[in-house]
């Protein structure tokens, strides 16, 4: 009879340890649910759980000027994004790529390629906190505060939707900065009138239009 309640009492022992391992193995994969579905919800990746295409008001308040199924890496965290989203309106009429006192400064480890916009812009104000372009798109506001200047990819995809956004300047000599440079006094700009891109002195005034990525 001992035998057999020790038997019974391990058993139920057994049962209540494999129900706890489940429930806490439940609990695990809400978590990581809800993690997702948070980084999707504020620009992580994603739409979160909607579908947006080029022309979208996006949740930002802008239109959507770029979409890829398979998505594309942002370089600053290595989230999977899948959309550009660009501000309602341009920051300014004109301003200059960075202050006058960093004229001749290299930024090292600034790229071209759709993604690293917003590492771009963030390795910009670390050297120059004050840089007219890159600070008025990151203080753009609104209901998302991950606004940055665009890459020179990300600039040439909102040159080729700009019919879908709507009220990007396009007529002669309508150039805007994007986020990217060569080395020393020079960055990156596009014409909107043409697709024209050059690269020109950083002191020279362009126009700006930020961008958000999720």
């Amino acid at each position: 009879m001992k035998t057999r309640n020790k038997m019974a009492t391990v058993k139920m022992a057994a049962m209540k340890m494999a129900a706890m391992k489940m429930a806490a193995m439940k609990m695990a994969l809400m978590l990581c649910i809800v993690a997702a579905l948070i980084g999707c919800s504020d620009g992580g990746g994603g739409g979160g759980g909607k579908d947006y295409k080029v022309g979208d008001t996006g949740p930002g308040g802008g239109i959507i000027f770029y979409a890829s199924k398979t998505g594309f890496t942002m370089t600053d965290n290595n989230q999977l994004c899948h959309y550009l989203e660009a501000a309602p309106s341009d920051q300014s009429t004109t301003l200059m790529w960075v202050s006058i006192s960093h004229r001749y400064t290299d930024i090292t480890g600034i790229e071209t390629a759709i993604g690293t916009g917003r590492k771009n812009t963030a390795l910009i104000l670390a050297i120059d906190a004050d840089a007219p372009a890159a600070k008025a798109c990151k203080d753009t506001g609104g209901s998302k505060t991950d606004w940055f200047l665009p890459s020179k990819d990300e600039l040439n995809e909102l040159y080729n939707n700009r019919a879908s956004v709507g009220n990007l300047e396009t007529s002669t000599d309508s150039y805007y900065w994007s986020s990217s440079h060569p080395p020393t006094n020079y960055a990156w700009d596009q014409c909107f009138s043409n697709g024209y891109q050059d690269f020109n002195e950083k002191i020279l005034t362009r126009l700006v239009r930020a961008v958000r990525a999720f």
